[in-house]
């Protein structure tokens, strides 16, 4: 019969105070946006292309550190699977009981946790190399060259 691992009450403490930080995170960085985009409609065309060119830029560079961060959590906890070829590994705090996976299963889970570690590193890299270049598109306002460059990205009115 598999060993259980029982639910450690701190952890599961820890794991409820990081979601509603993180929700906390998520809520006062949408009101920070909000509020710095009411202030770039006030502002001449171009000195809001670059503003928001910038943030855009510094934005992907956030989330690629933010993913990365959880990315080596979730590395390191493959190769400690890995390396006792047990899942979760000795030591590991638990948030609820969990079934003990051992032997070929558990190097199963540890090369699925590396593999989607190296993704979120992957997909965070392409979106900063993706914003970088929608960035400069949209200072040099080449992302919309049919358009003329007009407040709003709006095209000038014909004269009747």
């Amino acid at each position: 019969m598999p060993s259980t691992l029982k639910a450690d009450p701190q952890a599961r403490r820890k794991a409820i105070l990081a979601l509603l930080f993180g929700v906390a995170a998520a809520v006062l960085a949408y009101l920070t946006i909000e509020a710095w985009l009411v202030g770039l409609e006030t502002l001449p065309l171009e000195q809001a292309r670059r503003k928001a060119a910038t943030a855009l830029r510094a934005g992907s560079w956030a989330v690629l550190f933010s993913v990365a961060a959880f990315a080596v959590y979730i590395w390191l906890l493959g190769h400690r699977t890995r390396r006792t070829a047990q899942f979760p590994p000795p030591g590991t705090k638990v948030w609820r009981d969990t079934v003990v996976v051992e032997g070929q299963p558990a190097m199963g889970r540890a090369l699925l946790l590396q593999s989607i570690a190296l993704l979120l590193v992957l997909l965070g890299s392409a979106l900063v190399v993706v914003a970088h270049q929608l960035a400069t598109r949209f200072v040099t306002g080449a992302a919309y060259p049919s358009l003329k460059q007009t407040h709003r990205g709006m095209p000038p009115r014909r004269a009747a």
